[in-house]
């Protein structure tokens, strides 16, 4: 083979490998992009630990007393971010047990008035180890040091808390006529590590938490992993 043919050869070898470099930086470039990602105010897990406190608190309710009763539901006294939840499923339980709901107080035989006493999360956190600290220098020339945490095991347990009451009474009378007594409820989150090995459970789920559980079943052969069970309610 002629020199010169080496060397056409060689040159085309060039401008084919330049072509594939350069297709895949347009290729690249092409692919390139951002993802918008956004929080909203209050995050999930608080929202969904006080909607399963309140779903128990509805759920320790006994309204089969006034099946077949036309009955206005007052929700004037509930308030908070989740209104339209509470009065959703304060709704929804009533007409499961036979209520008839009226939004016409004129025609409504009994008024049931609702009230929330405690509608809202607490939290607290342990740590077995050395928590992260600020160390004052031995002398007074060498400035502080900023110490990290240095932790075994760590265990923070959240929990949405509510307490319920509701009390009824006969429009034509206004007398006092029933009442469901104070109901308690609540829910929890429990985060914890223990030498770097994270631990999560709790009475509700989150995505992530139950994206793991399906896979997991799935895998073992046993299907659709049964539905988990919710937060506690006390009379």
């Amino acid at each position: 083979m002629l020199r010169s043919d080496r060397s056409e050869i060689g040159r085309t070898a060039r401008m084919a490998v330049g072509a594939v470099v350069l297709l895949l930086m347009v290729g690249a470039g092409a692919g390139c992009g951002s993802i918008r990602v956004t929080d909203t105010p209050r995050s999930a897990t608080e929202q969904l630990l006080l909607t399963e406190a309140w779903d128990q608190a509805i759920g320790a309710v006994d309204f089969s007393q006034f099946a077949a009763t036309p009955v206005k539901l007052d929700d004037a006294l509930l308030n908070g971010p989740d209104k339209h939840w509470m009065v959703y499923r304060l709704r929804e339980s009533m007409a499961r047990q036979g209520v008839i709901l009226v939004d016409d107080p004129e025609e409504a035989e009994v008024v049931v008035e609702a009230s929330a006493g405690v509608y809202g999360t607490n939290s607290n956190s342990m740590i077995l180890g050395i928590p992260a600290n600020t160390m004052m220098g031995a002398l007074p020339f060498v400035p502080p040091m900023a110490m990290g945490e240095a932790a075994l095991a760590t265990r923070t347990d959240q929990y949405g808390v509510t307490r319920l009451a509701l009390f009824a009474r006969d429009t034509a009378t206004g007398h006092f006529i029933w009442e469901s007594g104070t109901i308690d409820a609540d829910s929890y989150l429990r985060n914890a590590t223990v030498g770097g090995i994270a631990f999560r459970n709790g009475s509700i789920e989150l995505p992530s938490d139950r994206h793991r559980r399906r896979t997991w079943h799935r895998l073992t052969g046993r299907g659709e992993p049964p539905p988990r069970p919710g937060g506690h309610a006390h009379r």
